[in-house]
C-alpha cells in the first residue's frame, strides 16, 4: 500500500478531531473567531458594494472602469435604481428598468459603453429631477448607449427627449432608447447643427465624455450655440479622465457661455467619484 501523504494525514487527523469535539467546544471556538467583529456573518464573504460595505467601497463597486471587458462591452448594462415604484398622488406608478446593450465597433474604431460620467450625470439628474419640472425638450449630444437620454425620459420624465450621435452608432442607440420613447437623430456637430435642430426649442442639453478631442471643440461649441439660444436653456456636461480637450472647450465657449462647477454636494452621494466632474453652462 502506498504511503499516505502528509496532506492526507493532516486532513484525516482534523476530521477525527472534529468528530471528537463537543458542541460546547465548537461554540466556544466560534465565539473566539468572531470576537470583535461588528457583523460576524460577513466573515469569509467578499465585499461587492452591498449594504454592509462602507460608502467608499460601495462607490468603487459601481464604477465602470473597474469592470471586466465583458461587462463593459458585451453584457447588457442595467441602470441601478433604489426604488421600483414612485408615489404619484394616491396611485403608484411603476418605473421600467433601464437596460442597455453595449457594443464594440471594430470596423469603425470606437465603442459604445456606459462610462462613469454618464452614470454620475444620470444620477445627478435623477436626484434633482424637480429642477426639470418645466422642461419640455431635452437633447443629448454624443449619446453613445443612450443612458442619460433614457433616464431623462423614463425617470426625470421630460416629455420630449432626443438622443443624438454619429451615424455609425445609430443602430445601437435606436435599439437602446426608442423603447423608452426617446427620439433619435444622427447629427454631425458644427455648421449643420443649426439646420438639424431648427424645429426644436430646447430646454436642456446633456452630454458626457465629449471633451477628449481638441479638433472637435469648435464644432461642439457651435452646436451648443444652436441648441442654447437663450439663458433659459441649461447645458449639463460630465467628464471623467478623458478630458484632454477640456481646456480648449472652456476657452472656446467662454465668449458665449457662463460656466458653473456643480458641487459634489449636489450630486448623488453614492454615484459620484473624484475623477468625474459635472458643469453647467448657460448662454450669456
Amino acid at each position: 500500500m502506498p504511503e499516505e501523504s502528509a496532506a492526507a494525514s493532516t486532513t484525516r487527523r482534523r476530521a477525527r478531531e472534529d468528530e471528537d469535539e463537543t458542541t460546547d467546544e465548537r461554540e466556544s471556538r466560534k465565539k473566539t473567531r468572531t470576537r470583535g467583529v461588528k457583523n460576524p456573518r460577513l466573515i469569509g464573504r467578499k465585499f461587492t458594494g452591498g449594504a454592509n460595505a462602507s460608502l467608499f467601497i460601495r462607490q468603487w463597486a459601481w464604477k465602470r472602469e473597474m469592470k471586466t471587458e465583458r461587462e463593459r462591452f458585451e453584457d447588457a448594462y442595467a441602470y441601478p435604481t433604489r426604488e421600483d415604484e414612485e408615489e404619484t398622488g394616491t396611485t403608484r406608478k411603476r418605473k421600467r428598468a433601464i437596460v442597455l446593450n453595449q457594443k464594440k465597433f471594430a470596423a469603425t474604431g470606437f465603442a459604445s459603453t456606459v462610462w462613469d460620467s454618464a452614470v454620475v450625470l444620470s444620477k445627478y439628474a435623477e436626484k434633482t429631477r424637480r429642477d426639470f419640472a418645466r422642461a419640455k425638450t431635452c437633447v443629448e449630444l454624443g449619446a453613445g448607449c443612450g443612458l442619460i437620454s433614457a433616464v431623462m425620459k423614463e425617470i426625470v420624465e421630460v416629455p420630449r427627449v432626443i438622443a443624438t450621435d454619429v451615424e455609425g452608432n445609430m443602430e445601437l442607440l435606436r435599439e437602446n432608447v426608442e423603447k423608452y420613447g426617446v427620439e433619435t437623430r444622427a447629427v454631425t456637430w458644427g455648421a449643420d447643427a443649426e439646420e438639424a435642430f431648427a424645429d426644436v426649442d430646447v430646454d436642456v442639453v446633456v452630454a458626457s465624455d465629449v471633451v477628449y478631442w481638441n479638433d472637435s471643440m469648435d464644432d461642439l461649441v457651435m452646436t451648443l450655440r444652436a441648441l442654447a439660444k437663450t439663458p433659459k436653456t441649461r447645458v449639463l456636461m460630465a467628464y471623467g479622465r478623458n478630458r484632454q480637450a477640456l481646456e480648449k472647450f472652456l476657452d472656446v465657449s467662454r465668449e458665449d457661455f457662463e460656466t458653473r462647477d456643480v458641487p459634489r454636494s449636489e450630486c448623488d452621494a453614492l454615484y459620484q467619484c473624484t475623477d468625474v466632474d459635472v458643469i453647467e453652462l448657460r448662454r450669456k
